[in-house]
Formats: structure tokens, C-alpha cells, sequence
């Protein structure tokens, strides 16, 4: 139910998209509401009088004014900040770059109460690159960034006190993997300090909010299970805090009703997630909460309106396994992607070929992060799909076969599991049966195995005093145990190695680089595997990677700018001059993979987005007004 949490972990993606589901149905408007009370079992009674509608197919947006009329987003093709008329479908740059992503690119926005302001989160390339946070008036006429430290590893505004004057922000400290959410002034960007995350397993929501009077923000936390969060409130003024929501399933906040008398929240406690009410007064609960609206599937909050009615978007997305034609002589793709996992009944992502290149493996997503991890393996020549259970729970990801191709190499990421939170196991496709890979308490290591299994390489990372990471390539010898370190970043940060990919023959691990924290990859990096010095390519953009057969080349996506635009390159390494293949898509891109013949290629991609749906009359009292800002006077 998060939206995100802008950090990549050494290159190891640990995709969580929610299960595929129909799009909500407009609810028929009834009489006779009455709120929940505990013991209650017919839910249908709370959630009578709700309306829902939805007001826009494509909703690439990340807020729409208040009065909802206007939505703000990134113009993908120019890196530029946008408002978009949504009566009259005009459009216009908030930010204005010299070219595309020159100087940078903006992110996630929020409009102030009166509709005037946008806040949004900015980033540049160019040294000391790091991200800020920016306010523009809505003509575009003054973008200024009033928030710029370069311990910021992400920074995004969450709301605007009530009156305007300043901005609630979360922000990720960059090298101390810590979070702190912080009461920036919009005028002159002074910073007060309103509660620290020391704890990376908490805080990384976007559940942040104001109360109408402004004398209160109430936030919503995970401590050491993604799927138990509770909400909390802080005093703007003491600094107290209280809990404001307990349960033992997952609530979140989706916003503070105007008024103060209510707060909406997405809640699993009914089984399935749901928009629920609780009765607030003097930012204390005042009763039980009721069920208003069930069933928002991969549903994610935008906002109140004065009036009472609540915007929030409904995720259309799904990953599928594609499978597209490659000429080697040509390196261009020949004819259009084919989607080979439609059969699936959900979401599935990092197709790996099998190495006789028969069989294509990858990872089926049929619910949330706990939900039991599964993998697919589907017979290229007669399309049929077997499916292997792990009796598990986790995030599955495959990741490589043994070189007879009978078992196939999955990853589990296990949420909340403190000791062992990476799992590695070999499935037999013929039997099924599961054996541990590697053994327990990986902790942030990444195995790659050479296809030989002569050796182990891992990613581990050690911390200085300050909390901040170093990170070591290491090379195990799999008969001595003997170790050794092949590679060592400079003390920083997350995303410095990303999707580190070993040859055919197990002799160079290519991987992307970026010595600057948070940023993109500077470089390509070929590290051989028997100790002797990397060889750098100045490529920006690599991620991911896949290597062609013979082991002389190789493909990369190139993300282009800072959006969801990609393409993929072919690099002879003997003359280091990427060139694209004519493989163009928007959305994000998990792996890739080249047939052993290397006439097919095999790759993940994010198809569709999201639509804007508004929820009106399940509120008492709708259409109160805000109230004053305690800051602002």
C-alpha cells in the first residue's frame, strides 16, 4: 500500500507489485449507514452511502489542486515539471530546462491549500548531485529550490501546513540509511527537525499529514514488518507523540478529513485492504473506525477536497515476461515483443532462459509480500507452464539455471525477517524438490555463481562510525573457502553497484557504477574474476545487463533522462560504441536476458499506470473548511 522507497539495494531488485484486480465498480448509493462497531460482521451496512467514480483513465500524476482542477506531474520527455487543465486539457512547464533532463529532472509534488504553490522534489546530475526540494507558483514564472543538503539521499514534500507557510517533508539521509521527517518554511527554506527514523524499517511510508488546525501531523510506521503498520500523531509544538491507530494488520494513512473530525485510512483488518473512518477529536480517537469503502486493490491516497470528497488513483499495471526477436549481425530486434506470460494469473517478472534455451523460468507474484513465492517454467516449444510453489512467504525472483538445466536458482526476499531476509534455493524442475543454495544469514550479500560452481562472487557491505557504506565485490573460492576482494566502492551509499552480471565463461562480472551517491551510473565496470584490474567504460544509464554468448558483447538498458523511457544498446566490447536496437519502451524494466543461440531476447517490463477515481457522502458533516495555521500567523 506504500508508494515507494526511492533507495536501490546494490543492484538487487526486490520488485513488490500488487496482484492484478479489476478495476473498482462504481457503488450504488444507498441508505441506512451506520458506522462499524466491533463484533460486526455485515460490512455492506458501513459502506451504503459511498460513491465512487472514476474521472480520468490515465493518471500519470503525483496531486491534483484542491479545487481539482488542475493535476501536476513530470513531462517525461523533457525531465520538466507540468500542470495539466483537466476541464480543458492545457498544458504547461512549471520548470524549464535547456534541453531534455538539462539541468535535471523533478519528482514527486504536492499543491498547497490554496492551489497557488507546487513543492517538488529536484535532481541534477552535475557534481555535488544530490536531491532537493523546490517550490514553483503554478505560471512557472519562479522555481526556486529552498532546500538543498547534501546529506539528502531523497527528499519529497508530504503536505503544506494549512495555511501554507510551510512544508512537511520526508527525506532519507544519504550514507546513514536513516529517515526524518522535517517542517521546511516555503519562504525561506529554514528547517526544523520533527521526528527522527534511526531505524531504516520505519518511517518509509508516505503516510504523512497535517491535522486541519495544523497543530498535530499524524504518520504511519512499520517497525520491523511491512505488513503491521500503525499510526501515530505528533504534537507540532511538544513534540509528543501518541499512537493513534493500533491494530495488528496494516493501516495507513490516506488523509486528515477537513474539519479535524475524521481521519481516513487504508486498513487489511477485514481481509482485504479498505478505506476505513476513525472519528478524531482533539487529534485523539473519539470510537471505533467503520469500513466506508472495501475493496481498494493497489489503491494509492492523493487527497482531500474542501468539500470532503476523497481523490485517489487505482493502479492498472502489471509486469509481464516478453520475448522479441534479435538478428546479431544486424543487432537490431526484428519484428514486435511478444508478452509470453499472459497466461499467468498475475504479475511476473525476471524471465531467465534455460541453457539449452527450451524453457524460460521466472518469478509469478499472486498476492502481497507475505503471499507464498512461486516460479513459473514454460516450454517454449509448446507453450506449456508448470508452476513450482516455495511454501514460503516472500518476494521470488529467478535468477540463474544449473548448467544441465535442471534446476533453476531462485531468490526469496522474506519482509520483517531481521536474520535472514535473503533466501537461495535450487529448485528441480523435474521434481520439484527445493534445496537450500547457499546457506542462512545471507544479510545484504548477492551471490552470483559461476556456471562451473569453481567460485561464489558476493556484494557485501561494511559501515564506518558515521554509519556510512562500503561496499566489496568478493570472489570465494568454492573447494578452499578461501576469499578474496576484487572490487571496493568509496564510503557512501546505496546504488553504487547496480546489477553486477557475470559472463558465460564465469571470467568478468559487468556491473554499473556510480561513485556519487543516489545518482545514476556513471560507467560500465568489466572486473575480471581472477583478481587482475577493472576495465571502466564511461557509459552512463547501465542497468540491467545481459551478455551475449560468445562473451565479446552485451546488451544494456539505458534509462533515457531521469523517467520511465528506456532503450536497450548493443556493446561490442572491442570497440566500446553502444548502439541501440530498435527496442524502445516507457515503464520500468526488471531483467534481461539473451537466448544461448542469441536470436531471442527475454525482458520484464511495467505495462499501464493509473486512473483517478473520487469517493464522495461517506463522510458526517462533508464540505467542512480547513482551519488556521498555528505556524502562519
Amino acid at each position: 500500500m506504500s508508494r515507494k522507497l526511492p533507495l536501490i539495494l546494490l543492484g538487487l531488485t526486490l520488485v513488490a507489485c500488487d496482484a492484478a484486480s479489476s478495476p473498482p465498480q462504481t457503488d450504488v448509493a444507498l441508505a441506512g449507514a451506520v458506522p462499524y462497531r466491533a463484533g460486526s460482521t455485515p460490512f455492506l451496512q458501513d459502506t451504503a452511502r459511498t460513491v465512487t467514480r472514476r474521472i480520468l483513465p490515465d493518471a500519470d500524476l503525483y496531486d491534483i489542486s484542491p479545487d481539482g482542477r488542475l493535476a501536476v506531474y513530470t513531462d517525461w520527455t523533457t525531465g520538466d515539471l507540468a500542470i495539466r487543465d483537466l476541464e480543458t486539457g492545457e498544458e504547461r512547464h512549471l520548470t524549464h530546462n535547456r534541453a531534455r533532463f538539462d539541468p535535471g529532472g523533478a519528482e514527486d509534488a504536492r499543491f498547497s491549500p490554496d492551489g497557488r504553490w507546487v513543492a517538488y522534489t529536484w535532481y541534477e546530475e552535475a557534481q555535488p548531485a544530490f536531491y532537493k526540494l523546490g517550490v514553483v507558483d503554478i505560471e512557472g514564472a519562479n522555481p526556486s529550490l529552498n532546500h538543498r543538503d547534501p546529506a539528502t539521499g531523497w527528499i519529497h514534500a508530504a503536505d503544506w501546513s494549512p495555511g501554507g507557510g510551510h512544508i512537511l517533508a520526508f527525506r532519507n539521509v544519504a550514507g546513514k540509511d536513516a529517515n526524518e521527517l522535517l517542517l521546511i518554511s516555503a519562504e525561506d527554506g529554514r528547517v526544523r527537525l520533527l521526528k527522527d527514523f534511526p531505524d531504516p524499517a520505519t518511517g518509509g511510508s508516505d503516510g504523512y499529514c497535517f491535522s486541519p488546525d495544523g497543530r498535530s501531523v499524524a504518520y504511519d510506521s512499520w517497525r520491523g514488518n511491512p505488513e503491521d503498520t500503525d499510526i501515530f500523531v505528533i504534537e507540532v509544538a511538544t513534540g509528543e507523540e501518541r499512537p493513534l491507530v493500533e491494530n495488528g494488520a496494516s493501516d495507513e494513512i490516506l488523509g486528515w478529513a477537513p474539519g479535524g473530525q475524521h481521519l481516513l485510512f487504508l486498513s487489511n483488518r477485514s481481509g482485504t485492504p479498505g478505506a476505513w473512518v476513525l472519528p478524531v477529536e482533539d487529534g485523539r480517537a473519539n470510537g471505533d473506525p467503520w469500513l466506508v469503502k472495501p475493496d481498494m486493490w493497489r489503491s494509492e491516497g492523493v487527497r482531500f477536497s474542501p468539500d470532503g470528497r476523497y481523490y485517489y488513483k487505482v493502479g492498472t499495471g502489471r509486469r509481464d515476461v516478453h520475448v522479441v526477436g534479435f538478428d546479431p549481425e544486424a543487432r537490431s530486434v526484428i519484428g514486435s515483443p511478444t508478452a509470453v506470460s499472459g497466461g499467468s494469473p498475475s504479475n511476473a517478472s525476471h524471465s531467465v532462459w534455460s541453457p539449452d534455451g527450451r524453457h524460460l523460468a521466472y518469478a509469478v507474484k499472486a498476492g502481497p509480500m507475505t503471499a507464498m513465492a512461486r516460479i513459473a517454467v514454460r516450454s517454449m516449444e509448446t507453450g506449456d507452464v508448470m508452476h513450482f510453489e516455495l511454501g514460503e512467504p516472500g518476494q521470488v525472483a529467478t535468477t540463474g539455471w544449473t548448467a544441465d538445466g535442471r534446476s533453476v536458482l531462485v531468490r526469496v526476499f522474506r519482509p520483517g525477517d531481521e536474520d535472514d531476509r535473503l533466501g537461495f534455493f535450487w529448485i528441480d524442475v523435474q521434481t520439484g524438490r527445493k534445496e537450500p543454495a547457499t546457506g542462512p544469514g545471507l544479510g545484504l550479500t548477492y551471490p552470483r555463481l559461476d556456471p562451473d560452481r569453481r567460485f561464489k562472487l558476493s556484494l557485501d557491505s561494511e559501515f564506518n562510525s558515521e554509519g556510512q557504506a562500503r561496499f566489496f565485490i568478493r570472489r570465494t573460492d568454492l573447494a578452499s573457502g578461501d576469499t578474496t576482494t576484487l572490487f571496493q566502492t568509496p564510503s557512501g551509499g546505496w546504488g553504487q553497484v547496480l546489477s553486477p552480471t557475470l559472463s558465460p565463461d564465469g571470467e568478468t562480472l559487468a556491473f554499473g557504477y556510480s561513485p556519487v551517491v543516489g545518482s545514476r551510473p556513471h560507467s560500465l565496470i568489466l572486473l575480471p574474476t581472477t583478481g587482475e584490474e577493472p576495465r571502466e567504460l564511461p557509459i552512463e544509464g547501465v542497468s540491467p545487463i545481459a551478455w551475449m554468448p560468445d562473451g565479446d558483447a552485451m546488451l544494456l538498458i539505458r534509462f533515457v533522462g531521469l523517467g520511465p523511457i528506456w532503450d536497450v544498446w548493443y556493446l561490442d566490447l572491442a570497440r566500446e560504441e553502444p548502439q541501440p536496437i530498435g527496442l524502445t519502451a516507457r515503464g520500468g524494466v526488471i531483467t534481461l536476458d539473451v537466448h544461448p543461440d542469441g536470436r531471442s531476447i527475454t525482458y520484464t517490463s511495467t505495462t499501464g499506470g493509473y486512473e483517478l477515481w473520487v469517493m464522495e457522502d461517506f463522510l458526517p458533516g462533508a464540505g467542512e473548511i480547513r482551519g488556521g495555521d498555528p505556524h502562519d500567523e
